[in-house]
């Protein structure tokens, strides 16, 4: 059985973020090398309660709640600035701070994605579409979940606002699906919604909290330890 930590991919995620807008500045006002991105994770990841699911409807429960997430996040976000003051100030002198850290590949040599997440909205109403089944595939067939808890077809219930996860299962290296990046696809094909099919892509990773590669599509966003985000999938009514 596999356990994640929901708190964690939200930290690097709101991390990938604040370092992203920084990189692009002329003079960035931090170090944000990969180094420095994992020293103010861990930072801050050592300050937080971890908040750990083993399915994705554990996932879509703790996600639900919007006000209480947005102060969760403007909370994590001065924890992070924070972290940026204190690595800032005691940078690793032994690191040349510049570009990635090496990943080490786990000793049992198994390649992971990212857990894999999106939401459906109904293209008439804009609401979010409940009830319904999601397929993750690659050339056509399911793709196997980490575990049980994890399933595919994913069922996005009532009370998980549009929202579906998958976490596939990690493989072998030598295995058909190490091309680089591996096309996955969204299915929903449900008597009430003309057939959707949605194509992305993503580079696997060496290590469970490696970084994934970046997606094709320019509409796709990338949380690169905490998870892969589709775009905004629309149904629309027959």
């Amino acid at each position: 059985m596999n356990i994640y930590n929901q708190k964690e991919a939200q930290v690097f995620s709101l991390i990938d973020d604040i370092f992203g807008e920084e990189k692009e500045k002329r003079e960035p006002a931090f170090c944000v090398c990969g180094q420095c991105r994992l020293d103010v994770a861990c930072y801050v990841l050592n300050r937080v309660e971890p908040r750990y699911v083993i399915s994705e409807r554990g996932v879509a429960h703790t996600e639900g709640h919007y006000q209480a997430k947005i102060q969760e996040t403007a909370d994590l976000a001065a924890l992070i600035h924070e972290g940026i003051d204190r690595v800032s100030s005691q940078k690793r002198p032994d690191f040349p701070h510049t570009g990635e850290p090496k990943q080490r590949v786990e000793q049992r040599g198994m390649m992971f994605f990212p857990m894999i997440k999106g939401r459906v909205f109904n293209g008439n109403t804009f609401e979010p579409v409940c009830n319904i089944d999601v397929f993750l595939n690659i050339d056509s067939e399911p793709v196997e979940m980490v575990d049980p808890n994890w399933q595919n077809p994913c069922h996005i219930y009532d009370n998980s606002s549009g929202s579906f996860y998958f976490l596939p299962k990690p493989f072998k290296p030598g295995s058909s699906l190490l091309d680089d990046p591996v096309r996955f696809e969204i299915l929903i094909d449900d008597l009430r919604f003309e057939p959707l099919r949605h194509f992305f892509s993503i580079s696997p990773t060496g290590s469970p909290g490696g970084r994934p590669g970046l997606p094709v599509g320019r509409n796709n966003t990338v949380n690169t330890s905490g998870g892969y985000s589709t775009e905004d999938l629309y149904l629309f009514e027959k």
